[in-house]
């Protein structure tokens, strides 16, 4: 028997069991107070379509998608659970002549920024975690942006000799700075690689007489398919696709079933949309609260009467309404 703090005398047994639950209660009390990380959201999901036709200007098509595109693979890359801001999944695909066999280009290894966050959050506490993930954040965009603008070939060595530096006045630990920098180093090659890869396909496909039609119906198809797994696999996502294609399908000279004939000869564009579109097996591509469709190079022709642009435009408005 022990006396207790009242003077009473109290079993020993007693005094465990009420040290273990006041202990429990502490432990509750710290657990429900202290704050959760966050889990990094599902992907953002970017696709983006580039028509490589002569009918329309590749160049100017390029230019109404620049600046998202570089948004997309720099400043939004690795997300933000702070802003409810998952890590950019950004596709990039291709209308020429059989656009399905056309390649389609991934500009994040978007897998990797996961792993990431699961490594700062065990190694540190939520405070450190957020301050972590903030910093390297911004010195991945600040190095990825630069190195952009430099149009340099990118190394892995060089890469993690760079970030090693970038890394050292925050973290003196060698040990701590070459696991960053692997992390670092894994994003940065693979986008600035396929960057560059990106940008040599296109001077490479969009050359003269290398692509002879505009099969824009199949390059649609190809990105259809992508929409459904992207939404099968990441339900939560957003998914935006910028169109940057004149629209005009187009399969050549020797075959007369053009978009510009069939929309001439049709008394109603959007009867005829919603007719391609189930024959083509795109019902899917439709504006909705998960998918956002935005086709700002549609009816951007080079040439072009004065009512086949509009009625061109009208068409593929129809053709992504969401009745």
């Amino acid at each position: 028997m022990l006396r207790n703090k009242n003077g009473l005398l109290v079993p020993r047994n007693r005094l465990r069991v009420l040290g273990l639950l006041t202990a429990l209660s502490i432990t509750f009390i710290l657990t429900a107070c202290g704050s959760q990380a966050s889990a990094l959201p599902s992907p953002e999901i970017k696709i983006y379509l580039l028509d490589l036709t002569a009918s329309g200007s590749v160049e100017n098509q390029l230019r109404l998608i620049k600046d998202d595109l570089m948004s997309d693979i720099t400043s939004q890359s690795l997300g933000s659970p702070y802003l409810g801001e998952g890590p950019s999944l950004t596709k990039f695909y291709f209308t020429g002549t059989n656009s399905r066999a056309l390649r389609e280009i991934s500009l994040q290894d978007f897998q990797v920024p996961y792993d990431l966050y699961q490594y700062i959050q065990d190694e540190n506490n939520d405070t450190r975690t957020e301050k972590f993930w903030r910093l390297l954040s911004e010195k991945y965009q600040t190095y990825l942006i630069q190195k952009i603008e430099e149009k340099p070939s990118i190394t892995k060595s060089k890469c993690q000799s760079d970030f090693d530096s970038i890394l050292t006045p925050t973290w003196s630990s060698e040990r701590v700075r070459d696991v960053y920098t692997s992390f670092m180093c894994r994003m940065v090659v693979y986008s600035l690689s396929n960057y560059s890869d990106l940008n040599s396909y296109i001077v490479e496909q969009s050359s003269p007489g290398v692509q002879k039609a505009s099969d824009v119906f199949g390059a649609l198809s190809k990105i259809s398919s992508q929409v459904k797994k992207f939404q099968k696999d990441y339900p939560k996502s957003m998914i935006s696709v910028k169109l940057a294609t004149d629209g005009d399908h187009n399969l050549g000279a020797n075959n007369s079933n053009t978009l510009r004939r069939q929309i001439q000869e049709s008394s109603d564009v959007c009867s005829l949309a919603k007719t391609l579109k189930t024959q083509y097996g795109l019902e899917n591509l439709v504006n909705g609260s998960r998918l956002s469709i935005n086709p700002r190079g549609i009816a951007a022709l080079v040439k072009g009467n004065s009512e086949y642009p509009a009625q061109l435009e009208s068409f593929w408005n129809c053709f992504f309404l969401n009745e």
